[in-house]
């Protein structure tokens, strides 16, 4: 039996064998991407993704044939399929694809060769800021009975994406970023233009997009005028801005009087003196025969306020004492805010930490009836119009005052402006008539001894700003010399008071219906307010020292 001939040729043996070679199976491109769907699927998450994992695979397969994954898109893909996604869970998953595709292995690659660009995505995964994961529990893989708040421990640093515990986690900016975007593009009414043709709202908005951190900016507030002038070249557009931002005029703030100031000044003595004074009573003070009479109603909280701070002095032998808790500043030596705002008929006060309305019904316009109710932004005080009930005036305080960059005082103010901005779009849905050049919301922030008066307006466009009108501090001894000091405190709350009821008593005007009237609605529009994220941080780390 002859034998058989060796094949002369690799694969002659298989053509004898097969004469006919088998066809390969060509997927169209549908059923390529179904095909690296289960693919990223088993190699990445083990084949039991979670819904925020499924997105991930999602995001990666639908860009198979030119591939660029970047950290925005990816949030903005996850955050269009799933609102409410926790970011933290964002910020997990997308670690876990860094992680795979960063690894540096390139067998593990081989089941994705034929069906992405896998180099590309390397190279992009590779150059992709690092994170620090935070463990969580999503919805899919959470035990009944245990809360996600319990089980998802947060990092020491309180932030994912830098050390720096003042930084929002870079996912965190990204969906600011989204928002801010969303409702910057929302917005109906005109943008603020120059006579350059300069429009200063998409100026600004590119800033924006630029920003590391959260700024009063990404919730349309202008918080330093020199930050928005730094953005624009041209000396004509400069000098237009600063008419508006810096010289704002028609924007000042209430004063007393000549005859109240002289009247102030007959306390002017060493404190023992004043305190003769006061015993005497407010009756029995001289009055001035220049000018028009005081009415008593002003020579009564001037008195009041002055034994409500020379009593607390003296207690001290006329010395503030050091180190004290927040609760002491705001009821013992800032109690005298309680007689100056609840003797103003026009006005309401509520002491002590409180909830905004303003900020209630604004975190709570989109809520469905299945979503719960959300709280309104807690704030140290809050002053109303006594009429209306709407809010002119929030309170923020601190038991130091360690300079207006401290970390307190800038967490403090982007709070308050957040809130003073609520306040002024409430008023202005409840006007009959457009507020937009005329109304103005205020705050007070007390650090210790030192008390800050702010305001907030809307510019032209999208923007409002926030302005500090003046601020003050009482002296840590009282003295004869500093005397004077303590009597413009008082000078300066007085004057604040009034520009609160003046404001009250033009929102009861601009919000009463007359008879004849069919709609309230002004047809006024303005922008959003953003709500910080969850599971960040609340402070900017790099807002500008100079506010």
């Amino acid at each position: 039996m002859s034998k058989r001939p060796l094949p002369t040729a690799l694969g002659e043996a298989d053509v004898e064998k097969n004469p006919r070679p088998s066809k390969q199976t060509v997927l169209d491109d549908d059923a390529k991407t179904e095909l690296l769907l289960e693919k990223l699927s088993s190699v990445i998450f083990k084949g039991r993704p979670t819904s925020a994992q499924s997105y991930a695979i999602d995001y990666l397969a639908n860009m198979r044939l030119s591939p660029a994954p970047n950290m925005s898109s990816f949030v903005s893909y996850s955050l269009t399929k799933s609102p409410n996604m926790q970011l933290s869970t964002l910020s997990n998953v997308w670690c876990q694809l860094k992680e795979y595709f960063s690894s540096g292995d390139a067998a593990i690659y081989e089941a994705l060769q034929d069906l992405m660009d896998v180099q590309s995505v390397i190279d992009d995964f590779r150059n992709a800021p690092a994170l620090e994961t935070e463990p969580t529990v999503s919805a899919d893989q959470s035990q009944p009975g245990v809360s996600a708040q319990k089980t998802s421990q947060r990092s020491r640093s309180g932030s994912t994406g830098s050390s720096n515990s003042n930084n929002l986690s870079l996912v965190a900016i990204i969906k600011m970023k989204e928002e801010f975007g969303k409702h910057f593009d929302a917005f109906r009414g005109e943008s603020w233009k120059l006579e350059s043709g300069t429009v200063v709202d998409q100026v600004i908005a590119a800033h924006v997009t630029t920003l590391s951190y959260e700024s009063t900016l990404h919730s349309f507030i202008i918080e330093n005028p020199n930050v928005i002038l730094e953005l624009f070249s041209v000396e004509a557009d400069k000098n237009e801005l600063k008419k508006v931002l810096m010289e704002r005029p028609g924007e000042e703030m209430a004063k007393l009087s000549t005859e109240e100031l002289r009247y102030l000044g007959l306390y002017d003595k060493p404190p023992l003196e004043v305190d003769k004074l006061l015993a005497g009573g407010w009756a029995n003070m001289p009055t001035s025969t220049e000018g028009p009479t005081l009415d008593d109603e002003f020579r009564k909280i001037t008195h009041c306020c002055l034994q409500f701070i020379h009593l607390i002095y003296s207690q001290g032998n006329f010395s503030l004492p050091r180190d004290q808790a927040e609760s002491w500043f705001m009821d013992k030596l800032w109690g005298f805010l309680n007689v100056v705002f609840d003797s103003e008929e026009r006005l309401e006060h509520q002491p002590g930490e409180v909830s905004s309305q303003a900020s209630a019904l604004r975190r709570s316009r989109l809520r469905t009836p299945d979503e719960r109710q959300l709280p309104g932004r807690k704030t140290d005080g809050l002053v109303s119009s006594a009429v209306t009930r709407l809010e002119l005036c929030t309170i923020e305080a601190a038991k130091k005052d360690n300079g207006a960059s401290s970390t307190k005082a800038l967490s403090d103010t982007r709070k308050m402006a957040k809130n003073m901005k609520d306040m002024n779009d409430l008023v202005r849905t409840k006007s009959k008539e457009s507020l937009r050049e005329r109304l103005a919301t205020y705050g007070i922030r007390i650090s210790a001894g030192t008390i800050t008066f702010y305001s907030l307006r809307q510019r032209p466009g999208r923007f409002y700003q926030l302005c500090m009108e003046s601020n003050i501090s009482f002296p840590a001894v009282w003295s004869s010399s500093t005397t004077k000091t303590i009597l413009s405190v008082v000078a300066s709350v007085l004057a604040f008071r009034r520009e609160l009821s003046q404001t009250a008593d033009q929102i009861t005007e601009a919000t009463s219906i007359p008879l004849d009237a069919l709609s309230t609605n002004s047809g006024d529009i303005w922008a959003a307010t953003l709500t910080t994220p969850t599971n960040s941080p609340r402070l900017s780390p790099r807002v500008p020292t100079d506010v």
